[in-house]
């Protein structure tokens, strides 16, 4: 599986990759080469062993994945920041996980983060910056929710605990890993998620963050079917086995409103944003 996506699957929780605290943890050993190949095309692969190639990405999209951000809340750092593309491999210690007890992928994100500010020297901080967001509300009288937005009793914290101690988990009748979104191009397809993480996908389809404002709690089933209108921060292309999007598709906003039942509304509030005050090109090894 792959943990970053640029035809993604996550596991969840999406929200809690990334300890406020300083990271504890560093990778065995690491490689990291620049790659000048040209493409643009790039993501994470785990491999046998214990290691992790993360291929032809941006310092951007590194410290994005490491630091729990998507790209679009990165501000400041050198001109190519988002230009110039490497390659790093890094392997873990014998016997390490990258999960945590919960079955979160926290550990291996807080290692790439320390990664990044030795060899890098990223230096960043949080702050909250208040700027233009859809609000995620209600579409329908009486909070009546749509046909593919459905209420879900799976237990997600038994399912990554499970994951973490290495037991199959089973997919759902509908092939969705339980506890997991798989977003391609046109289609989100997500396993009991809560709205704030359904807010975090989206944010990643449209052209403004989404916060959640629907006031729903517990977890949900979501197939959210749409024409692909914008650029999405993942950048994401058509897989081989999938069937190109269909034209007559509705528009994601009117997707979420006659699928979900739910809409997104253009107004401002404060979202946290990174703020990168240094970064430096790596010495290769």
């Amino acid at each position: 599986m792959r943990f970053a996506a640029f035809a993604f699957v996550a596991l969840l929780p999406l929200a809690t990759f990334v300890s406020a605290q300083a990271p504890s943890s560093t990778f065995e050993v690491a490689s990291i080469k620049a790659n000048n190949s040209g493409s643009t095309e790039g993501g994470i692969r785990i491999q046998p062993g214990g290691r992790f190639a993360w291929t032809n990405m941006t310092l951007k999209q590194l410290i994005a994945t490491a630091y729990g951000f998507d790209q679009r809340e990165l501000i400041g750092g050198p001109a190519w920041l988002g230009r110039d593309r490497f390659d790093v491999i890094a392997k873990l210690e014998n016997g390490a996980s990258p999960l945590d007890a919960t079955g979160s992928p926290g550990p291996l994100f807080m290692m790439l983060r320390s990664l990044l500010e030795e060899r890098f020297q990223v230096r960043a901080r949080r702050q909250s910056v208040e700027r233009p967001v859809y609000a995620l509300g209600r579409a329908r009288p009486g909070g009546r929710l749509g046909e593919r937005l459905v209420p879900s009793d799976v237990d997600c914290s038994a399912v990554m605990r499970d994951r973490a101690q290495g037991k199959s988990v089973a997919p759902t009748a509908s092939g969705v890993v339980p506890c997991a979104i798989r977003a391609v191009r046109g289609r989100v397809h997500a396993s009991a998620i809560d709205i704030e993480q359904l807010a975090g996908v989206l944010s990643r389809l449209v052209d403004k963050p989404v916060v959640d404002r629907t006031g729903l709690s517990g977890n949900y089933d979501v197939t959210l079917d749409f024409r692909p209108d914008f650029q999405t921060a993942f950048n994401i292309p058509p897989e081989p086995f999938e069937a190109a999007a269909d034209p007559d598709a509705p528009s994601i906003f009117t997707a979420i409103q006659e699928q979900l039942g739910l809409r997104l509304e253009s107004t401002r509030g404060p979202i946290d944003v990174l703020l990168i005050d240094r970064a430096e090109r790596p010495t290769e090894n």
